[in-house]
């Protein structure tokens, strides 16, 4: 392949690309917004999940968020409990310990007194 056939083509993919990716992107902003949509549809109709043929189930997932208000007091809870490992853990871990039915209540307690909680559902699609 000639150098200028090379150029070129890498440049048409690099320009398909940016295209695909823009467009990507839109169809992602907007699918973030149809989630809130149908998440409020679903729970006012009593729905939990529902299935369409040929797309699979979709069905309300709880998602839990976490933040840290205070990362003193979440240190001191931490090491209370001889968790201080996970100080260099990610909040994905801290999210975990929070949706773990098996935590004892006393840790439970201490973060949330340290970090900020929420549940979301979110519609998921499985085929």
């Amino acid at each position: 392949m000639k150098f200028s056939d090379a150029r070129d083509r890498w440049i048409e993919l690099t320009l398909k690309k940016r295209e695909i990716q823009s467009e990507l992107d839109e169809v992602q902003k907007e699918l973030s917004a149809m989630n809130v949509v149908l998440s409020d549809v679903m729970r006012s109709e009593g729905l939990q999940n529902f299935r369409i043929e040929g797309v699979g189930l979709i069905s309300l997932r709880t998602q839990v968020r976490a933040s840290v208000t205070d990362q003193a007091m979440l240190k001191d809870a931490m090491e209370r409990h001889g968790l201080e490992s996970l100080l260099t853990v990610h909040t994905a871990k801290v999210k975990s310990l929070i949706s773990d039915p098996d935590t004892e209540p006393a840790l439970l307690s201490d973060l949330e007194k340290c970090v900020n909680v929420s549940e979301v559902k979110v519609p998921t699609l499985r085929k």
